[in-house]
């Protein structure tokens, strides 16, 4: 066929067969190229494949295993003496962490896994330091785990959150991160859990433009991951709502309230405890507004459901008296928000049993109504009790105990002593401002001081 093409076309036949192999060699070095290539993707999908598989046997196994153990947490030690009615879930958990420590330490993946749910169900019951005893130990297992072992140190930070150990919560958060790695774009979901405590302890710390930007980053990591649970986001949208109202943003606070008692009722319901916080939250930003009818309707709901599905001395439905009294207090109603007060107060000291500054915080508005009602010496008292709880929680001076000079100029002005009023206040005033308080809550402080 060349021979014949090279006549026609009055080319030279050595030519014609340099091409045809040069064509040949280009083909076949397609066909070579493609099925390496096909090799690759298939070798890929089957490594991918096998990867799953084993990931697959691996959660299976540790399902059973954490499945055998938790059933071996039931079991009585010694029947003859014991009677299985009168097991608490408390004494199960206890159990399950001691177990945890000495017969899973072959199996460090298992065992971190379930001292985390342990701990995590302490800080769900508000049993901190019982939370703190399981997961201190674990932590070497934690950090030599690397990602594995940061949703642990998540729940220590939480932990330590709600004792009031701010920089020891935000310590453990660094370095939940740093086990992280620092490729944003993985482990979504953990990252926005310890983006919400971060924003939580600034919260607390009335950081309240760091919380709003810790707020966002939670709710941006939240939205890269998948299947996040309606309670987890219902709680970042309260919180939110709070800090956002704290610092004066009543709309953008109540269209993020709003969106949280929606996730909240969707998650568990009407009448749940969440769904009573969620309440609680949103009548602290209608109280914040100065729409004391609606914060009112809505505080009374909460307390109502709170009562419901809590026992009495429950940490939570003190917060939500605190949040009555403060409204009572603003309708003009003293003496029933002194009676809020009051049962929040011993409620939170049965609770932490010690000096906290959330009792300090709800002393210092009892010392306001205990003045509207003309009892400056108790409310003084109070005050200085406050001053106690503050002292001995923060170790060191706090931008709190600037507000509560603010408020003790309040209840002096009151009793007519204007001069030393307004001595407390320019104190208060510079040790907020030296302490580098948020300008919303210093602006808030320094309209009251205005007045006197």
């Amino acid at each position: 066929m060349l021979k014949l093409i090279a006549g026609l076309a009055a080319v030279p036949l050595d030519q014609l067969i340099q091409r045809e192999a040069q064509r040949r060699v280009r083909r076949a070095g397609l066909l070579v190229a493609g099925s390496l290539t096909g090799m690759a993707v298939t070798g890929a999908l089957a490594f991918e494949a096998n990867r799953q598989r084993l990931l697959a046997e691996r959660e299976s196994a540790a399902a059973r295993a954490a499945s055998s153990f938790l059933i071996g947490t039931f079991s009585i030690s010694n029947p003859a003496t014991e009677n299985p009615r009168t097991i608490t879930a408390l004494s199960i958990l206890r159990n399950s962490a001691e177990r945890a420590s000495l017969e899973l330490g072959d199996q460090p993946d298992i065992r971190l896994r379930l001292l985390g749910t342990v701990g995590e169900a302490y800080v769900n019951l508000g049993l901190f330091d019982e939370a703190r005893n399981a997961l201190e130990p674990a932590l070497p297992l934690a950090r030599a785990r690397g990602a594995e072992g940061a949703p642990v140190l998540q729940t220590l930070a939480s932990a330590y959150r709600n004792k009031g150990d701010f920089t020891a919560s935000l310590n453990t958060v660094a370095q939940a991160e740093a086990l992280l790695g620092p490729n944003v774009g993985e482990h979504s979901e953990i990252r926005g859990d310890l983006a919400q405590t971060r924003a939580q302890v600034q919260q607390s710390m009335a950081n309240y433009s760091a919380a709003e930007a810790a707020f966002q980053a939670a709710l941006a990591h939240y939205a890269e991951a998948k299947d996040v649970k309606p309670r987890k986001l219902a709680r970042v949208y309260l919180n939110y709502g709070l800090t956002l109202s704290s610092l004066g943003h009543d709309e953008r606070a109540r269209a993020a309230l709003i969106k949280g008692l929606e996730l909240a009722r969707r998650a568990t319901g009407p009448k749940s405890r969440m769904t009573g916080q969620a309440l609680s939250v949103l009548a602290f930003n209608e109280r914040a507004a100065g729409r004391y009818a609606e914060g009112k309707a809505h505080i009374d709901e909460a307390i109502s459901i709170l009562g419901g599905v809590l026992d009495p001395d429950n940490p939570i439905i003190a917060d939500a008296l605190s949040q009555r009294g403060q409204i009572l207090y603003a309708q003009g109603e003293p003496a029933l928000a002194i009676k809020d007060f009051d049962r929040a107060i011993a409620i939170l000291k049965q609770a932490y049993g010690g000096p906290h500054f959330k009792i300090g915080s709800i002393q210092g508005y009892l010392a306001l109504a205990q003045s509207q009602l003309g009892d400056t010496s108790s409310a003084l008292r109070s005050l200085d009790e406050s001053k106690r709880n503050y002292d001995a929680h923060y170790k060191k001076l706090h931008v709190n105990h600037g507000d509560l000079l603010v408020q003790r100029a309040q209840v002096l002005a009151r009793a007519g002593r204007r001069q030393e009023a307004r001595a407390d206040c320019t104190e208060g005033l510079s040790l907020m401002r030296r302490l580098e308080a948020d300008d919303a809550f210093y602006q808030t402080a320094a309209g009251v001081c205005a007045k006197i």
